[in-house]
């Protein structure tokens, strides 16, 4: 399957009275379909104007943006911002929701700028504000509404329009801790519900623990060794290949194969081994494993990655 988001030598940057800030440097990313993915990183490393280009709002100074097929790069704003109507979904920090439109009626206008007919538009509308948990408050206003609710509002626009792609820019940085791991719970659900990919940003570590893939920027850059590119249950098998086996929530580890079968690891704690149990493997070199820690079983030395990726 084509990738839903592709970056390519992307680069922003911005000019402050005299001196020019880099925002972005030579960035490349790819998002696959399906994908959870947080962009982590501190105030400052470029988490907003990578998810703003990706979102159609602002453009790169050089190198390509693909989203869903389509290069955009070359469009105007008017071009892209339609492109982002039909094609992307938006969760902001501040819910951005419409304050005299009804819950209903925020869901619902993405959709007033399309051709579906009346009907179809009731049918999505009520069928996404059941499933955020909100069927029963379709004609509350956002004032009326907890902030919870106001970013369940929220979602429910950015999925009305089926989009390829939903982008969240710190969407859970004004919710309290409980209430922020029932959104980003919700935001994972509908991602295996519906297949459709959720590119959010955040720097809490308890919000990044709950994502498939987390890329980390700083100062504009990527941290090349801290990318955790691994689909979920998706794995490489044969021969002397190298292979990215998804062991356990918590844990990534680098092996190449001895056999036709990828055996199980297993792992329950921060920082924790894995272990091989079962299956005899094999190592051409030490240069199989990622680094410094040691294999239970082979004795091959290989860094072990947390569920943030710290090595």
């Amino acid at each position: 399957m084509k990738p839903v988001i592709v970056v390519e030598q992307v680069c922003k940057s911005y000019r402050l009275d005299k001196p020019e800030v880099s925002a972005l440097r030579d960035l490349d990313l790819v998002i696959s379909p399906g994908e959870f993915t947080a962009l982590a990183g501190p105030s400052g490393s470029g988490k907003t104007t990578l998810l703003n280009i990706i979102g159609c709002i602002d453009k790169p100074d050089t190198g390509r943006l693909i989203l869903d097929g389509e290069d955009v790069t070359a469009r105007s704003l008017n071009s892209l911002a339609n492109f982002r109507r039909d094609r992307l979904g938006y969760i902001f920090q501040l819910f951005n929701l419409i304050p005299v439109l009804t819950a209903y009626e925020n869901v619902e206008y993405p959709l007033l700028l399309t051709r579906l007919s009346a009907g179809e538009r009731r049918r999505r509308v009520e069928s996404l504000l059941s499933r955020v948990g909100l069927f029963e408050k379709p004609k509350h206003k956002p004032g009326q509404l907890s902030g919870g609710q106001r970013q369940r509002v929220a979602i429910a626009r950015a999925l009305v329009s089926a989009p390829a792609a939903v982008l969240a820019d710190e969407p859970t940085a004004n919710l309290d801790s409980l209430t922020s791991g029932e959104i980003l719970d919700l935001m994972l659900e509908l991602n295996e519900e519906r297949g459709t990919v959720f590119l959010f940003s955040t720097h809490d570590p308890r919000i990044v623990s709950k994502a498939r893939r987390v890329v980390r920027l700083l100062d504009g850059s990527f941290e090349r060794r801290k990318i955790d590119h691994i689909s979920r249950h998706r794995t490489r098998t044969g021969e002397g290949e190298s292979a990215w086996i998804r062991d356990s929530p918590a844990f990534r580890v680098l092996h190449d194969l001895g056999g036709g079968e990828i055996p199980d690891h297993a792992g329950d704690g921060a920082g924790e081994k894995l272990e091989f149990e079962g299956r005899r493997h094999s190592h051409d070199s030490l240069d199989d494993h990622i680094g410094g820690a040691e294999c239970s079983r082979c004795g091959g030395r290989g860094d072990l990655l947390d569920r943030n990726n710290r090595i």
